[in-house]
């Protein structure tokens, strides 16, 4: 947490007596203090508070007034606070203690003060915690602010190290501390017994509805107050207690106020003209006013004739009290209320009219008091006098549209225009620009199993032949997305997560031109921060983004602080990813401190998916969506309109690009272009080609060269160096290496943590303790892995994943000792669907592919083995094609009756005859009169086989009939005509169809009917045959399909093939073995028992 605070407060002290009277010095103030305080810094400072001891009272956690703390307790709890086991303290940390405070005697003039715990026993030497052990806490402390209040007896010696290193600003902390005494003084609880004198005066000054709305209590004013409302109680009960208050480095702001403007126009006047008063200014307004306001009779007529009657600021100020706290409230409150008439301050009217009332002395104090009270002057960037600012700028609405109307130019030209792969100059962003979708939950934060995820897979590949589908890794449900400018309708900070290229800086662009140009938020004033210049930009404001966003608005410290407190400012941030060391964990710390200091704004920070260590409080974290097919239409229909030379050639262009990469072919470079900058450079390859490349595998590794280092380099980011010793071609490697590991097993896409931790130490010989690191350097810097869910990782794109695995068997193959083993474990997957593109991909990447081929035909030969069945089948197809009189090359007829007869034999079911891949293409060319023949009675004959569709006699009828114009043979078309005929008379109505009577008829003369055509097709075209093949030999016969397709394709696949090779394996493409080499078959690799899941 950002702001932490730890409570204490001890009543009961056992082994503690007074030394007169015997009694036990019990407390009954500060448990009650501790409580106050407690719930003060929880609902108005934002603080997260350990209260301590607590316990659960009136179903409330509170601080025990009965409980017991023991020295050791109170010690583990002040080092949780400020140096935690994570190493990890907040960002502010507030000790509050109260209780007994111990003064033990060393020597004669030295002397050690403890903090009391309820074990404390002088008399067996156990004292507390001693404040020179807490001092070394602190300095040990990484806290940025650090603060610490006690109100116990002799506490002031934890500031007696003030003069040394406390004390110092170079420790890079910022302190605030406050003790109740000094260290040889006792502190004393209030008269009426209800808090301790010190946590009173905290109380009062820390009141919230003392303060505007919006605005906060700090160190510095909360110091004025203390010290004015102890000093007036001291003068009145003339206790000798004196408090000790130190302030250093920056202020620290504890808790917000609460108190609401009397009205819009003097709120806003008031807050745009606020005075500044410093604790010095205040003391001096005291001395000055005391005379004229130490009698409460005398307090309102004088500010009646100071300001007037009817001045509504006389309302708000309470007019009792003593004199010390009375005059700092009253001229807080004249200093925020403004002005009573223009260009006139409430607090210079009264300042005048004393003049009016002392002689000369008085009024040279008076005179050399006023520059104090200068309201800050506003710098003259926008054309505004410092004399002017009162009347001419009156509310925080006009500072504001100034500010943006000085930046609108600025803005517009740097944040306007964007870069575009290919295309040599920057292009207008609202002409290219794609809307942006999120995902409002973090897909590395899901907890989902990675079974489950698995599961979710499979079902998506089967979907996946959908041919528009995009992602082949969409894993999980669905979530649903949101528009980019949507989600900043929340008004809260974000975090917005994507990887490298996924869209976030040209979200950010978008968000500040909108507002820039007044649709989006035009009350705010934008601001985008490339973190990676503010590493220099910033360097001189020490990464302070108040002093920086001053500077850059050119406002005076007042105006930009006002812009803050009321929440006028929109910024951007972004690459938090892209700034790494020192500097890094710095500007994280200040991001932290901003957002904690002014809440009211809204901050949008980018970041790669989950590459900062560390999460900021209050800010909700997001994802850019991959695109979808709409924005992958918007986006090339943009990005030719704009590099093409005129708008008609552009739209012919992006209605080209788009048909190609809706290709089934083009299915694994679809998948890339989810990734806009991978779309980018599809567009630009399409661009300047007119086509992709012949050779897919060129666009792989364009695209894994953009990610790996193009993309970083472009836009001049250095890395931490994670793994500096390894090259880009040493972290392709790797990434093969886990590409490759991954297919070889059934779940080929999914890593549990632990599994690839293991893959990157195995390959890299490092311990796997230190993998991690490597496995988070490779999301962050190129997203070519990614957290699915928590602890399961997968490669970004599946594309990705079967290039690599390609690229390694390649690298295998071309070592000549290896390349045997090799090709046999390589075809070996060949039954695996998943592994297709792989076999394509190393086809293509090989010098030479012939020796794959082969591989790969002779484990196609062996897998049906000696199953006499199936060879008969495949004997049957061979003469069925030898005497067929066809122009078309033998192996393409063979493919066409290998289809049809398995399809025959097929029991259950129904399958089309028209196959999906080469097949559909050849049968689509296949017009010849027999073919045309012999499909329409092969697909009659296939209805009739399956029962579920007896009842289907429209389509038995329409088959006969496409089939008998294409009968030569005047017998089979008269046996084809009297089949028809007995197909039952379907000119009845539609309910004499449907009855159960006329179904019952149909299903007696089924079997019968279908036996008769089936005889005519065997004796007249020697087709139909039921080879009675069983589920295994039907797997298996699907395999053997699969493969040769699959062979076939790679031999169309642009690869390096030599034409005899070609030749050889087409033309024994779906024959039998032959009779001397089937007898041996399963002494040379029988494939008939491989595994069919």
């Amino acid at each position: 947490m950002s702001r932490d605070a730890l409570v204490v407060g001890i009543n009961k002290y056992p082994f503690l007596k007074d030394s007169a009277t015997g009694n036990y010095k019990h407390l009954t103030t500060p448990a009650t203090d501790a409580e106050a305080i407690a719930q003060l810094l929880e609902t108005h400072g934002n603080f997260r508070v350990k209260r301590f001891p607590a316990s659960n009272i009136d179903g409330k956690l509170q601080v025990d007034p009965d409980k017991l703390v023991k020295t050791e307790e109170l010690e583990a709890a002040i080092l949780d606070l400020f140096l935690p086991e994570s190493g990890k303290p907040p960002e502010t940390a507030l000790l509050f203690f109260a209780g007994h405070g111990l003064r033990k005697q060393l020597r004669q003039s030295l002397t050690q003060g403890f903090l009391a715990t309820s074990d404390t026993s002088p008399s067996k030497n156990l004292w507390g915690l001693s404040l020179r052990e807490l001092w070394e806490i602190l300095q040990q402390s990484q806290a940025q602010q650090q603060v610490i209040w006690l109100d116990c007896c002799f506490s002031g010696e934890l500031l007696n190290f003030k003069d040394t290193e406390l004390g110092r600003h170079s420790s890079g902390c910022d302190r605030f501390l406050i003790a109740a005494s000094r260290d040889y003084e006792v502190a004393y609880q209030q008269l009426d017994a209800k808090h301790g004198v010190l946590t009173g005066a905290l109380l009062a000054g820390l009141d919230p509805h003392l303060v505007p709305e919006f605005e906060w209590i700090t160190n510095r004013t909360l110091t004025v107050s203390v010290e004015q409302k102890l000093q007036a109680y001291y003068e009145t009960t003339k206790i000798p207690q004196s408090p000790l208050i130190s302030n250093h480095g920056e202020a620290i702001k504890l808790i917000q106020g609460r108190a609401k403007p009397h009205s819009q126009n003097q709120s806003d006047a008031k807050n745009f003209q606020n005075l500044r008063l410093e604790p010095h200014t205040i003391n001096e307004l005291v001395k000055l006013l005391r005379p004229f306001l130490e009698d409460e009779r005398n307090r309102r007529p004088f500010l009646v004739l100071a300001l007037g009657n009817d001045e509504p600021v006389l309302q708000h100020i309470s007019w009792g009290g003593a004199v010390a706290i009375f005059i700092p409230d009253m001229v807080c409150k004249l200093a925020d209320y403004g002005e009573v008439a223009p260009g006139k301050q409430a607090l210079w009217a009264l300042l005048e009219y004393m003049r009016s009332q002392v002689g000369v002395d008085v009024q040279q104090h008076i005179d050399n008091l006023r520059p104090l009270l200068d309201v800050r002057s506003r710098s003259d960037s926008f054309g505004v006098s410092p004399s002017s600012t009162a009347t001419d700028t009156t509310s925080i609405d006009v500072l504001v549209q100034k500010v943006r109307s000085c930046l609108h130019d600025d803005i517009q030209r740097l944040h306007g225009t964007m870069p575009l792969l290919g295309v040599d100059h920057w292009v207008d962003l609202g002409e290219l620009f794609v809307d942006v979708n999120i995902l409002e939950e973090v897909t590395s934060s899901r907890n989902l199993e990675l079974d489950d995820l698995w599961q979710d897979f499979s079902v998506g590949v089967k979907e996946y032949s959908s041919y528009r589908s995009l992602d082949r890794i969409g894993l999980g449900k669905r979530q649903q997305r949101v528009s980019g400018l949507t989600v900043l309708e929340k008004n809260t900070n974000l975090v917005v997560l994507g990887k490298p290229g996924s869209g976030k800086t040209t979200y950010l662009q978008r968000i500040v031109t909108e507002c820039n140009e007044g649709r989006l938020q035009p009350h705010l004033i934008p601001m985008l921060i490339n973190l990676r210049y503010f590493v220099d930009d910033g360097c001189s404001f020490e990464y302070n983004f108040e002093r920086y966003l001053t500077q850059h608005w050119r406002l005076s410290d007042a105006e930009a602080e006002l812009v803050l407190n009321q929440g006028r400012a929109l910024i951007l941030l972004d690459g938090l990813d892209e700034v790494a060391g020192i500097c890094g964990r710095e500007i994280s710390k200040q991001i932290k401190q901003f957002s904690r200091t002014y809440p009211q704004n809204q901050l949008i920070v980018t970041c790669r998916t989950q590459s900062q260590e560390s999460r900021f409080e209050r800010f909700d974290y997001i994802e850019v969506a991959d695109f979808n097919e709409k924005q992958v239409n918007a986006f090339a229909k943009h990005y030719f309109k704009v590099v093409c030379s005129n708008t008609k050639e552009g739209k012919a262009k992006a209605r080209k690009f788009l048909e190609k990469l809706y290709l089934e072919e083009n299915k694994t470079i679809r998948e890339l272009v989810i990734t806009p900058i991978l779309l980018n450079l599809t567009c630009s390859v399409f661009h300047q080609t007119g086509k992709f490349y012949s050779k897919r595998s060129k666009l792989y590794e364009q695209g894994l060269e953009l990610l790996l280092a193009k993309w970083d380099k472009s836009r001049e980011i250095e890395r931490e160096k994670i793994y500096r010793d390894l090259s880009l071609e040493r972290k392709r490697e790797l990434l093969s290496y886990l590409a490759v590991k991954k297919f070889e097993q059934q779940q080929y896409v999914l890593f549990e943590q632990e599994e690839i931790e293991g893959y990157i130490a195995e390959f890299l010989d490092i311990p796997q303790l230190d993998t991690r690191v490597v496995l988070k350097a490779i999301e962050a810097q190129h997203g070519l892995l990614i957290e699915r869910s928590q602890k399961v990782w997968s490669f970004s794109h599946l594309t990705f994943q079967e290039y690599l695995a390609a690229k390694q068997i390649v690298i295998h193959l071309n070592s000549y000792e290896l390349e045997k083993d090799i090709l046999q474990d390589i075809v070996n997957h060949l039954p695996k669907k998943n592994w297709q593109e792989i076999f394509l991909a190393v086809v293509v990447m090989l010098p030479k592919a012939d020796n794959l081929l082969i591989a790969m035909k002779m484990w196609i030969d062996k897998l049906l083995g000696n199953n006499e069945k199936i060879q008969n089948f495949l004997d049957w197809i061979s003469e069925k094609v030898r005497v067929f009189n066809s122009p078309y090359e033998a192996h393409t007829i063979r493919v066409f009756y290998f289809e049809i007869g398995k399809s025959i034999c097929i029991k259950t079911g129904f399958s089309s005859l028209y196959g999906i891949g080469f097949n559909s293409l050849i049968i689509s060319k296949l017009i010849y009169d027999e073919i045309c023949l012999d499909r329409s009675l092969a697909q009659c004959l296939k209805i009739s086989i399956n029962t579920e569709y007896c009842y289907n006699l429209t389509d038995r009828a329409f088959f006969i009939d496409v089939a008998i114009p294409y009968v030569t043979e005047p017998e089979l078309k008269q046996k084809l005509g009297r089949l028809k005929k007995q197909l039952p008379n379907l000119n009845v109505t539609s309910e004499w169809i449907w009855s159960q009577v006329f179904i019952n008829i149909a299903m007696a003369n089924e079997e019968l009917w279908m036996e008769k055509l089936r005889t005519v097709m065997i004796e007249h075209r020697n087709i139909g045959y039921d080879f009675n093949f069983n589920e295994k030999e039907m797997k298996l016969l699907e395999i053997y399909y699969d493969s040769n397709k699959l062979l076939v394709n790679c031999l169309n696949h642009d690869g390096v093939i030599s034409n005899k090779i070609r030749q050889e394996i087409e033309e024994s493409l779906f024959l039998p073995m032959p009779k001397s080499k089937n007898a041996h078959v399963k002494d040379k690799g029988d494939r008939s028992d491989i595994r069919l899941d």
